[in-house]
Order: structure tokens, then sequence, then C-alpha cells
């Protein structure tokens, strides 16, 4: 019993064959794949631009949350971005943004970076509790998520030798 408590307890340093594999491990390809995205979008083939359309959309969240991805460049890309979350079995995260998608009146106002803005900056966010609403429980739910889209990417990426 003493054996089994102490080997119980005992820490061992993780094997390079057992460390788990996260998206810093493609710091240098992502660099290489961002510029290209941002540089020439449509050069992407369909591999690379799930990658850059989901890791901008998980580093939009991380820099200003959820709402910081529609204020920016990335929902440029929002019909590919949901189309590469399904892909990937992120449904779950698809139906939050379908949620803050419903509040722009349409698909070509959420493909505009000038007209989202419009539409955001026109939100009553002090005096509209519904609006806060849905916009914290999609946030919410989103950051739930975040460690399996990392997962899910990370897999992505490796069955694809990106």
């Amino acid at each position: 019993m003493k054996n089994f408590l102490k080997n119980l307890f005992k820490k061992n340093p993780a094997t390079p064959s057992e460390k788990k594999t996260t998206l810093l491990d493609f710091q240098v390809k992502w660099k290489q794949l961002e510029d290209k995205g941002y540089s020439d979008y449509q050069t992407l083939n369909e591999n690379e631009r799930v990658w850059y359309n989901i890791q901008s959309f998980m580093s939009a969240l991380d820099d200003g949350g959820l709402i910081s991805y529609y204020y920016n460049t990335g929902a440029d890309h929002m019909v590919e971005t949901t189309a590469d979350l399904k892909k990937l079995g992120l449904d779950a995260v698809v139906e939050q943004l379908e949620k803050i998608n419903q509040l722009f009146p349409d698909t070509e106002t959420l493909k505009d970076f000038d007209k989202r803005n419009e539409v955001i900056n026109s939100w009553d966010h002090e005096n509209d509790d519904d609006l806060n609403a849905t916009l914290n429980e999609a946030e919410k739910n989103i950051a739930g998520l975040s460690d399996l889209m990392e997962e899910k990417l990370v897999e992505y990426i490796l069955e694809n030798k990106l």
C-alpha cells in the first residue's frame, strides 16, 4: 500500500510523445499563413482557409472578445468561417454566431466592414437589455468552447499536414 501511494503522487514530467500539441507549436507556419491570408485571402487553398479563418476568429476572441471579431476584418469572411467551423464539427460555436448574425439586416452587411460597424455603432448598448443579454450569452458560451476549438483545429492541422 505504501508503494502504491508513493507512486500515485509521484510527479513525472511528460515525455515528448506525451506532450499535448497546441497552436503554439505551429507559430512559424501560422505567421506565414496569416501574412498570406491577410495580403491575398483568395489565394488560400481550402485547408489553409480553414486554419486561417478559425485561428483568426480565436485570436479576435482572445484580443477583445466576440464583438471584436465583428468590429474587425475577420467577420468579412463570416460565411466561410461558419462553414469551416461546421467542417470541424464546431456546430455549437456556429449556433452562437448565428444568434449574433441575426442582429444584422442581411449577409451582405455582415461581409462589409464599414456597414457592419455602422450597425454595431447604432446599437443601444446602455439601454437595450435584450441586446446585452444576447451578446453576453453568446460570448460566455463561445468562451466555454475555446479549448475544444483549439483541439479540433490542431487535429485538423495535423491531419492535413499543414
